[in-house]
């Protein structure tokens, strides 16, 4: 067994939990190096002649570069062998074929490989990396990871979010773990067990489930938050106020238009998530038009955003939200370099080869490690999804990180823009908070229709 100082008393107590649970969930906060932990636990359990063949399962970019570099990076674990599962078929089923200890490969192959496999399964252990993706059950993802682990004697599964959105995202998580044994074999038992529907008909936590829900899984679900383990620089957040002039205007009657469209009565999820994201398009500066061609319609955080950009001085990394904001980016930020598959884009980002990284918050915001490249991260517009703000700033803001970090948020006033930060500081971005924050807009707009 080699030595391997570099680790952390935690990352230990990480590595320990996991042998002898065997299956169980790593709860470990962005920064606590989930990654090294389990590599260090599976060069462990090669050595001892447990364990012949490891898959990892994780999003794109964390399969093809995160646990590749982090092999690489540990002197006591660059011996274990590994192929990368991804690219177009023939790669992929090359890469199958080889005998290497670790095979990692993307979330969206892993239907894939089980046909490949058919019902020979070589692995004597599976790790789910950002295990938050398979917390709904009627996904095909969930089904597929369900047959995969079932019978094997080891399961992993890591996040720094498993329930971003609640308790509900546990139940199918650790249903991957004991099959239905802590929290029941259905998800129908589950809600009416621990929760109650409100009459907007989201289900709400009831009073003591969460500590009883926490008891059932406490030997089997580690959680570990990065404020009591690590001292990393300030993570600064500042509020740039966007003044729309003009455009506000046109903002209002483009959100006037949109109300009168919706039917009478309350207003549905499905039209308040519609809503709110045409109200982020008009803030942003772009919508759509009846034909699905972007208008631009303002250039206000453009101009502001190319403000900072004149007076930073140093690389920034820009999350966007639509593909129309990330088209406009790239035509107007000659230097910036949208975030892609190819795994040398982030090597030179943190090389500082590159000055303005755009990412997308849900596809680039998992596992990556771009603290070396640089410490301001620019939100161009703000997003409804709590786990993907907290995963992109997270990856800035981590261990290895050398300076305070400063997260920048462009906010259009008197626009949608403000609702969302609300709900962004009070951490509360979930469905019933969107739906509340919708329908109070809605009927005071209606009200408004109406006095006119």
């Amino acid at each position: 067994m080699l030595d391997r100082p570099d680790l952390h008393e935690y990352q230990r107590h990480a590595i320990a939990f996991a042998r002898e649970k065997k299956r169980c969930l790593l709860a470990l906060d962005l920064g606590l190096g989930k990654t090294a932990s389990v590599l260090t636990l599976l060069s462990d359990l090669q050595d001892e002649l447990e364990v012949r063949r490891v898959l990892v399962v994780a999003p794109l970019k964390v399969a093809m570069t995160t646990w590749p570099n982090e092999i690489r990076a540990w002197e006591h674990v660059k011996h274990l062998s590994f192929s990368v599962l991804c690219g177009n078929a023939k790669e992929r089923e090359a890469a199958m074929r080889e005998k290497t200890f670790i095979h990692t490969i993307n979330v969206e192959n892993l239907a894939w490989l089980e046909r490949m496999l058919g019902q020979f399964n070589p692995y004597d252990m599976v790790v789910f990396d950002e295990s938050s993706m398979y917390k709904n059950r009627d996904t095909k993802r969930f089904k597929v990871a369900r047959r995969m682990c079932r019978h094997l004697p080891r399961t992993i599964l890591l996040s720094a979010t498993p329930a971003p959105n609640g308790y509900m995202d546990l139940w199918a998580q650790i249903y991957l773990i004991d099959g239905g044994k802590r929290l029941g074999e259905g998800i129908t038992h589950y809600r009416h067990t621990y929760f109650t529907q409100d009459y907007n008909g989201q289900w709400r936590l009831r009073k003591g489930a969460a500590e009883i829900i926490q008891s059932k899984i406490a030997d089997i679900m580690m959680s570990m938050d990065a404020k009591d383990y690590l001292s990393v620089p300030e993570r600064v957040h500042i509020t740039e106020t966007v003044l729309l002039g003009p455009s506000l205007d046109g903002y209002r009657e483009f959100e006037r238009k949109q109300v009168q469209s919706l039917p009478e009565g309350d207003i549905e999820a499905t039209s308040a998530g519609a809503l709110m994201t045409k109200l982020m398009q008009y803030a942003n500066g772009q919508v759509y038009d009846a034909d699905k061609k972007v208008v631009p319609v303002h250039d206000a955080k453009l101009e502001a955003l190319r403000e900072i950009v004149r007076e930073a001085g140093e690389p920034l990394l820009i999350c966007y939200t639509f593909l129309s904001d990330r088209a406009r980016l790239l035509a107007e930020l000659p230097n910036a370099i949208a975030i892609d598959k190819n795994p040398a884009t982030i090597d030179k980002w943190n090389r500082g080869e590159i000055p303005i990284l755009l990412i997308h918050p849900l596809s680039a915001g998992h596992g990556l490690n771009l603290q070396h490249g640089g410490r301001r991260i620019i939100w161009y517009g703000p997003t409804w999804s709590l786990e993907g703000y907290m995963q992109a700033n997270g990856r800035l803001h981590r261990q290895g990180q050398t300076k305070p970090v400063l997260v920048q948020h462009l906010v259009a006033k008197d626009t949608i823009d403000e609702t969302i930060m609300h709900a962004l500081s009070g951490k509360n971005l979930t469905q019933s908070a969107l739906l509340a924050a919708m329908k109070h807009r809605v009927a005071a707009i209606r009200e408004e229709l109406e006095q006119a």
